[in-house]
């Protein structure tokens, strides 16, 4: 039917006709459909594909409420808005681990001390030989499952304690029990929150796409500078909300907090191109670079030039990626003070003012 596939990522399916776009999104048995307002597009493909699959065809209106792609609800509630969340999902995993109610409010997901617990069982580990009672490995492996997927998916609030709760997973404490069950409290607190995507209301389609300057509204990256590997974070937003995110333990162990945020650079940079290429082999191109924000002033330098080469002669060529995109002007990293810098959530435990402050912008709230 004239549909291309993405090289960038082969669940995705488009098509233009004329000046209307269809996409397709593929998950095993699940199809999600995109379509511009004022064509047929639909209607053809749906006849066509129920002439040779078997399917139930849930309607078009993504502002039902029981309109779910992989748990992930879907919502339109006016034009040039889309919401998703794991408000049902959240719900039941709840009642799962907590049959009797949650009866507790916490405001952040994880404590100050986490980064301490987490050495804590690392060192158990590696010291002692005693058994794991089962009953809590069980526990901790299904819980900590849960909150990874909904850390990656609609929640990137809740990623830096996923993340170093999955570090633990082979050999959890009581303690770091607790930690995790902590997260899915506030997760269940704050289930209503969602991830909310404002259109461009300068085009008279109303499409999510801006005519001009970068797709991405801009970037973040941050690094934990530890004695033991650092950790990565960065986040990417578009059209007012977080379309891609993460954290990750360093390969190497960085010498100094300069090295570390040029490490954590590099990784953002990579999912910016990714986003990039995949919008412009759509029709979207590019007519400026991708801000990337950085709270290092001597990592933006290194990015640009080959500076303090006494220091940083050490560094890998796939930790200093950032320079390449730099030079070519896919991104432009740009000064941020350390408070204003989104992606602090993903590198360490926040007071409540700092984090609440960065889920909002995460969110688009």
């Amino acid at each position: 039917m004239g549909f291309r596939r993405s090289e960038y990522d082969w669940s995705y399916f488009w098509r233009w006709e004329g000046d209307y776009l269809m996409q397709v999104i593929l998950y095993v048995d699940d199809v999600l459909i995109f379509v511009d307002k004022g064509t047929t597009m639909r209607d053809r493909f749906m006849k066509r594909f129920a002439s040779i699959f078997p399917v139930t065809d849930f309607g078009e209106d993504i502002g039902a409420h029981n309109r779910e792609y992989l748990s992930i609800r879907i919502l339109c509630p006016e034009p040039h808005l889309i919401t998703l969340d794991l408000e049902r999902y959240i719900t039941d995993i709840s009642a799962q681990f907590f049959p009797g109610g949650v009866h507790a409010t916490y405001t952040v997901p994880a404590r100050l001390e986490l980064v301490g617990l987490v050495e804590d069982a690392i060192r158990r580990k590696e010291e002692t030989k005693e058994c794991i009672d089962p009953d809590l490995h069980s526990r901790y492996r299904s819980l900590v499952g849960a909150l990874l997927f909904i850390a990656i998916t609609t929640r990137p609030d809740v990623q830096y304690a996923a993340g170093m709760l999955s570090r633990c997973v082979a050999y959890p404490t009581p303690e770091m029990l607790k930690e995790a069950e902590r997260a899915l409290i506030y997760l269940f607190n704050t289930r209503a929150l969602r991830l909310t995507y404002r259109g461009d209301h300068h085009r008279a389609d109303g499409s999510f796409a801006p005519t001009i300057g970068p797709l991405l509204d801009d970037g973040s990256s941050d690094a934990s500078f530890e004695v033991g590997r650092s950790t990565s974070g960065y986040v990417w937003r578009m059209c007012n909300a977080a379309v891609s995110w993460g954290m990750k333990k360093q390969q190497s162990r960085a010498l100094f907090s300069t090295e570390a945020e040029i490490m954590a650079g590099s990784l953002a940079v990579c999912d910016a191109l990714f986003l990039r290429d995949s919008c412009i082999e759509r029709g979207f191109p590019h007519d400026a670079p991708s801000v990337l924000h950085m709270d290092n002033k001597g990592a933006i330098d290194l990015s640009h030039d080959p500076v303090l080469h006494a220091s940083t002669k050490h560094i890998k060529r796939r930790e200093l990626y950032i320079r390449d995109l730099v030079l070519d002007g896919t991104i432009k990293p740009k000064y941020v003070k350390t408070d204003d810098n989104t992606a602090d959530i993903f590198t360490k435990p926040l007071q409540r003012q700092s984090f609440q402050k960065h889920r909002a912008t995460l969110l688009g709230l």
